[in-house]
């Protein structure tokens, strides 16, 4: 960098020691000037306080730390300190830039400045010029809630005078009264700063407590309320219907590639949740995150809006507000990131997971239909809302042993042509052929090796297919076919359950005579098996 001398660079640098205070608004700058020993102090109170990801106060932490080590004169600690708040700040607010970040870039701004590099110290007054023009405060004559609360909470740490934390917090709160950490630490500071007897604080302090404790927990349980996520929907079947939607979960193929993996994931975490498995249900949000960033090729997007929700009531429930708020701040900055093309609806990716959902615990598939022909309309070009949204609809209407009607029929053909690698639809295009009269025994063999071949899944089309054997082509073919797919997959139960079918149909309804012993005895054995997984 170019250096200057004398008084010329002597007035550069409190030119740049003025910007940065007038616009950055750093640590540097709150009169924070403690003895060595209290510094020593702080330090070691910080690095108690637990770094694990979705503290609320992580960000504010770091910067402060990165503070207290740059007094202490270890500069290289700070800056990395102070790198590891900016990065803690994006990973709770699931966004890049923000507000919350002006306090950490006045820092550097700082600290290049009296490492001496004017250029970088110069670079973050510029971040911080464009933060403040595309951030405002919502007052005119205040800083940022966000400045109001990072201050607060240093105070907390730094100063005697809790009364002065107290007003900054008082401040945040009334512009952006929703955060629900401000809120209990303003009622801390307001606690520490009244001295209180062995009898502990007074009446009217407890009730000030009480009162923010509860508008809190209100706040939150109405922003829980307004989310889009299972949580939400009105899913409330008996307990019979929970083990048997979730032996029908277990039965699709968790194979990496399928679509609807993370929805999948996500259903059978709420349901593990209503079943009071509340470990299962966490470990099954996780996998359907994971499923969605593996899916999608993307670290985050809308389609985590229903996934965040369902966490944050899943630690709500747990007792884990912080953790539950730190939720409610990511789902805010997705749909912040990536709002929904049309202002009045839901993203389609809500719509699309909210219908897939629906078909699973509703009767009524219109509703079902109608949020996927929602997503559809905003986003036409996802080959399995289409599918999923033709075959609710073929549900939805009953159909005679004739099979579908017209118009419903030539839907299935063409979600067919457009989806070719979706073997269920296939096989279900197929059954409503061979009502219509249609002669389908080659095709049905040909979709038969296909399905051989795919991995095991009630969404691979075999038990749709085996149905279409027993009527169309011959029950012996299709207990043959069930116990080839059986043979190469010894241990799966669902294929167990679609060959005990088999010897059902062909001892109840194809037995001229009385039948084998030894097809009974396989019956039997194979619904055994079934019960026993």
């Amino acid at each position: 960098m170019v250096l200057t001398s004398g008084r010329t660079g002597q007035r550069a640098s409190d030119a740049q020691c003025s910007a940065i205070v007038r616009r950055s608004h750093p640590v540097r700058t709150w009169d924070l000037d403690p003895s060595r020993i209290k510094l020593f102090h702080l330090r070691d109170q910080l690095e108690d306080i637990g770094t694990e990801e979705g503290n609320s106060w992580l960000g504010h932490i770091y910067n402060l730390l990165g503070f207290i080590q740059y007094k202490l004169g270890l500069t290289e600690d700070a800056q990395s300190l102070f790198n590891k708040a900016a990065e803690a700040f994006r990973q709770m607010r699931s966004a890049d830039e923000g507000p919350w970040l002006v306090v950490n870039y006045g820092n550097l701004a700082w600290l290049n400045h009296h490492l001496g590099d004017q250029a970088e110290s110069q670079a973050y007054l510029t971040k911080i010029d464009a933060l403040m023009n595309k951030y405002p405060s919502l007052s005119h004559d205040e800083l940022h809630p966000e400045i109001y609360a990072e201050k607060a909470w240093t105070l907390m740490n730094f100063s005697t005078d809790r009364n002065l934390a107290a007003d900054y917090f008082q401040r945040a709160i009334k512009m952006q009264p929703d955060m629900v950490e401000w809120n209990t630490s303003h009622v801390l500071v307001l606690a520490r700063a009244f001295k209180h007897s062995n009898t502990g604080l007074e009446t009217d302090m407890i009730g000030e407590i009480s009162i923010s404790a509860a508008q809190s927990q209100t706040t939150l349980v109405s922003k829980l309320e307004a989310l889009q996520c299972h949580f939400t929907w009105d899913l409330d079947p008996s307990r019979n219907k929970l083990f048997h939607l979730r032996d029908q979960l277990e039965d699709i193929s968790t194979e990496e590639g399928d679509s609807w993996l993370g929805h999948i994931y996500n259903v059978r975490g709420f349901i593990q949740y209503k079943l009071g498995l509340t470990e299962d249900a966490q470990s099954l949000f996780k996998k359907a995150a994971e499923a969605f960033r593996q899916m999608r090729s993307a670290d985050e997007g809308p389609w985590l809006v229903v996934n965040y929700g369902n966490v944050a009531w899943l630690n709500h429930h747990l007792g884990d507000q912080a953790e539950s708020q730190a939720y409610l701040t990511k789902i805010d900055a997705l749909i912040n990131k990536y709002p929904s093309p049309s202002q009045d609806e839901l993203h389609p990716e809500i719509y699309a997971e909210k219908a897939w959902t629906l078909m699973k615990f509703s009767t009524d598939k219109k509703v079902a239909a109608d949020y996927f022909q929602r997503a559809i309309k905003m986003q036409p070009n996802m080959v399995e809302w289409n599918t999923s949204h033709v075959l609710v609809l073929a549900r939805a209407f009953k159909d005679s042993n004739t099979g579908l009607e017209a118009d419903m029929m030539e839907k299935v053909r063409i979600a067919k042509e457009q989806d070719p690698e979706n073997l269920y639809l296939a096989a279900y295009y197929l059954e409503q052929c061979a009502k219509k009269g249609e002669r389908i025994e080659d095709e049905a063999r040909e979709l038969a090796r296909k399905v051989l071949r795919n991995p095991v899944s009630s969404y691979s089309g075999i038990k749709t297919l085996i149905m279409t054997y027993r009527n169309c082509v011959s029950i012996d073919e299709a207990i043959d076919l069930a116990e080839e797919a059986l043979e190469n997959h010894p241990d799966e139960r669902y294929l167990k359950r679609c060959a005990a079918l088999c010897y059902k149909w062909k001892i109840m309804f194809f037995s001229d005579s009385c039948p084998k012993q030894s097809m009974i005895d396989r019956g039997i054995t194979l619904n055994k098996e079934v019960i026993s997984l």
